[in-house]
């Protein structure tokens, strides 16, 4: 998880990240990723499936309490605003009717 030339790495451990958009893949390597570096995720997905079949991926990793997952619309999360220190999209805005509200 490098940063582009020039810019600095966010820091990730320790750190409380909601990651939404697991999917079986990509969005399941950024959790495992961010896990083994010490953050804190909670994951959100509108699909049961995708929620079981994250925690199925990832849950061995998350030690103390690390990983929490949520079905979830990203358009109405049920999160405070600024509850996180970073939120990571993967795969979802495209099919958002409001993108820009998300």
């Amino acid at each position: 998880m490098g940063c582009p030339e020039g810019e600095t790495e966010m820091k990730i451990a320790g750190s409380t990240v909601l990651v939404t958009g697991t999917n079986r893949g990509i969005g399941q390597a950024y959790v495992a990723a961010l896990l083994e570096r010490g953050a804190r995720c909670w994951v959100a997905d509108l699909s049961l499936p995708m929620v079981r079949a994250g925690r199925a991926a990832v849950g061995a990793m998350a030690e103390g309490g690390r990983l929490h997952h949520h079905v979830a619309d990203v358009e109405r999360l049920p999160f405070l605003d600024g509850a996180f220190d970073t939120v990571l999209c993967v795969g979802v805005l495209q099919y958002l009717e409001a993108p820009h509200a998300a």
